[in-house]
């Protein structure tokens, strides 16, 4: 029997990771030990992050992020890397992974530990190159303060647009930031699988998405939100015998009563029908049966299924500013290889996150 492994590429460049414990690359604003004991708390950017860099010089300071896009870039294009010309600080493998355990997630390690031969992280300078609108900044100075958790996690209220938690207090109103983090209105775009064999081999899920983000829309209010913050339709056209498949979401700003609302086109019947099961730990089509549906954009499921603990903030290398794999440049077969994405392609920098 083979061993299946699901890789995905997205079409968006992600700053998080996931282990045993959820790392959050969110904006982050507990004062470390050091300001602690010295009384002092440091500069905060109005989202929430430490605006200064770290004693050691390997984190900057925050100058703005990316504002524009690059001279060469034109709409419609793969984005031109800002930083090519970075060269590659350090690599932690196998040999030197214990020297970098208190910067590294479980999940790094044991990925190290299981493929010594070909797991390996290439780190690059840090860039901080996070950046927002300037009504994005209006809206979280408009609503701090009045933005609330409810229900018991189920949702958030008082607050559209903005930062809902820019110094969270416990670890629901840091998964609610990311929940809720701005990714602009909306994108058009196609998001890959690969259920990839022990021989190299895989087998690829293609779907397009078009997605509306209701609550980064300067259109939105408080008042014709509606409790919808995103809606996404997702038109599957691979693999051959799910093609043709529609799925038409409402994600919901609260979900006390219904997780999202779902619906489903099957072109075999040619009839579309609420479908309630679209959620949890359901498999996602084509990921055969290894990929659910709550592992979407980081973590998509109920918030009132766990119980949330903000450990704190840490320094750790986590996945940042990957465009070599967000390039037309790079070729899916480039990407997929037997048990792990090609680790040459990808890049890691020292970031602060939170630790939920």
């Amino acid at each position: 029997m083979k061993r299946f492994l699901i890789t995905r590429t997205f079409s968006r460049i992600f700053t998080q990771a996931i282990t045993r414990l959820l790392v959050l690359s969110l904006p982050c604003s507990v004062a470390t030990a050091a300001f602690a004991e010295s009384g002092k708390t440091p500069a905060l950017t109005f989202f929430g992050a430490e605006a200064g860099g770290n004693e050691s010089g390997t984190i900057p300071p925050w100058t703005g992020g990316i504002t524009r896009p690059p001279a060469n870039y034109q709409p419609g294009d793969w984005h031109p890397d800002p930083f090519a010309e970075d060269k590659v600080l350090f690599t932690i493998d196998h040999n030197n992974v214990e020297q970098y355990r208190d910067t590294l997630s479980a999940a790094h390690i044991a990925l190290i530990k299981k493929y010594p031969d070909t797991y390996r992280m290439h780190i690059y300078p840090s860039r901080r190159s996070v950046s927002y609108p300037a009504l994005v900044k209006e809206k979280t100075r408009q609503y701090q303060g009045k933005a609330r958790v409810v229900d018991d996690g189920a949702g958030v209220e008082g607050i559209v647009m903005g930062i809902p938690f820019p110094q969270p207090e416990n670890g629901e109103q840091a998964i609610w930031n990311m929940r809720l983090s701005y990714k602009g209105g909306g994108y058009s775009g196609y998001y890959n699988t690969a259920v990839t064999a022990s021989d190299g081999s895989y087998e690829r899920g293609v779907s397009k998405h078009e997605i509306e983000y209701l609550y980064s829309d300067p259109r939105s209010t408080l008042e014709n939100l509606n409790n919808i913050k995103t809606r996404a339709v997702m038109y599957t056209l691979r693999p051959a015998k799910s093609a043709g498949t529609i799925y038409l979401y409402h994600f919901l700003l609260n979900a006390r009563d219904e997780e999202r609302r779902n619906w489903t086109y099957n072109p075999g019947k040619r009839r579309t029908k609420r479908s309630s099961m679209i959620s949890h730990d359901q498999p996602m089509s084509g990921s055969h049966g290894i990929h659910i549906w709550d592992q979407g954009d980081m973590w998509l499921g109920p918030i009132t299924d766990f119980n949330w603990t903000l450990v704190g903030k840490q320094e750790m290398y986590v996945p940042y500013n990957a465009y070599t794999l967000h390039s037309g440049d790079t070729a899916v077969d480039d990407i997929i290889q037997p048990r792990h994405i090609n680790q040459d392609l990808a890049r890691y920098e020292l970031h602060r996150v939170w630790v939920v």
